[in-house]
């Protein structure tokens, strides 16, 4: 009789059981996604930020491979600052040597007001290709209520002790480079700045009538 009742016994879950295996099933997909979701997120702005790093990087070493050997800065001049790098180099260390004007420039390419396209020409400003698209100079400058170039030419002409007008030892000697970069405006890392020096292996004629 004992198992006859036993077998006879079709109880299951109540109602109330069944609402509580839910919820608890609910709070755990909730915990469990808001931490897939933060994983996933600091991945993405990991990522972000090395590609920010190693394409700014690239584009910092070809300027300065191209100025170091430049002979003329026609832009910008001593003492000023700009958003246009414009100089004349050789294109072949040897005989038969052919000049090269090389521009860089920060412009706003897809015309929403805001400038994040470097481009670079070869051919004194008949084309241009971008070379990095997520410069954020002008979104800094915003920020910090300061402008912020991309390019300095270090040391301006100066009135010396008599009076008379006397270049400064870094006159047209040094450029600065300084790009703050972000890949994408919607993650959590901060636009990321890299700068750098660059002094010519030879001795650049600053705006020299050529430019």
């Amino acid at each position: 009789m004992i198992l006859d009742r036993l077998r006879s016994d079709e109880r299951g879950l109540t109602l109330t059981e069944l609402m509580v295996a839910i919820f608890l099933l609910t709070i755990v997909s909730i915990v469990f996604s808001s931490v897939l979701t933060s994983s996933l997120n600091a991945t993405r702005d990991i990522e972000n930020a090395a590609r920010s790093n190693d394409d700014i990087r690239l584009v910092l070493q070809q300027i300065d491979n191209e100025l170091r050997g430049a002979e003329t800065i026609c832009e910008p001049a001593p003492g000023d600052t700009s958003n246009t790098l414009s100089f004349i180099t050789r294109s072949n260390p040897i005989p038969p040597e052919t000049t090269r004007h090389v521009i860089y420039r920060l412009v706003d390419v897809d015309g929403d007001g805001v400038s994040t396209d470097l481009q670079r020409s070869g051919d004194g400003g008949l084309t241009y290709i971008t070379v990095n698209d997520t410069v954020a100079n002008e979104a800094m400058a915003l920020e910090l209520g300061v402008a912020q170039f991309l390019f300095e030419n270090q040391g301006r002409n100066e009135i010396n002790n008599t009076g008379l007008p006397a270049a400064s030892p870094s006159y047209g000697k040094v450029v600065r480079i300084a790009i703050w970069v972000d890949r994408s405006p919607l993650d959590r890392i901060s636009p990321r700045l890299e700068s750098t020096e660059v002094a010519g292996r030879n001795i650049w004629t600053p705006n020299a009538a050529n430019c």
